[in-house]
């Protein structure tokens, strides 16, 4: 594992990530994914060292402790309805994660 030292001339910032649990119809299972807002997600990066898949959890805790792991903090949480009124009505896991990132005196992230 690199060490990173930061001086007085390094900023930190963060790069942020959502949590995103599906709830599934009928059942309390949800399905999670990790979204960074670009068109390619952090689930091209956490995949399943065995298949090479995508990686799947039982649930938002499960996701949010896989995260913690890797150094990501929780940030805050809600939950939406979607379809509210509908058959096909299901609910919504929002968990927002930030991990600092080190922003060296060139305006690259590291």
């Amino acid at each position: 594992m690199k060490k990173v030292v930061f001086t007085e001339k390094d900023s930190i910032h963060y790069t942020y990530c959502e949590l995103v649990g599906i709830g599934k119809h009928m059942t309390n299972k949800v399905t999670v994914k990790i979204e960074v807002g670009q068109e390619h997600s952090l689930l091209t990066l956490y995949k399943d060292s065995e298949t090479g898949n995508p990686l799947m959890f039982n649930s938002m805790i499960d996701g949010l402790n896989f995260m913690c792991r890797d150094k990501w903090e929780f940030v805050q949480a809600y939950a939406i309805t979607e379809g509210y009124g509908s058959s096909f009505a299901h609910n919504e896991y929002h968990f927002l994660l930030k991990k600092p990132t080190l922003l060296i005196e060139n305006g690259s992230l590291f």
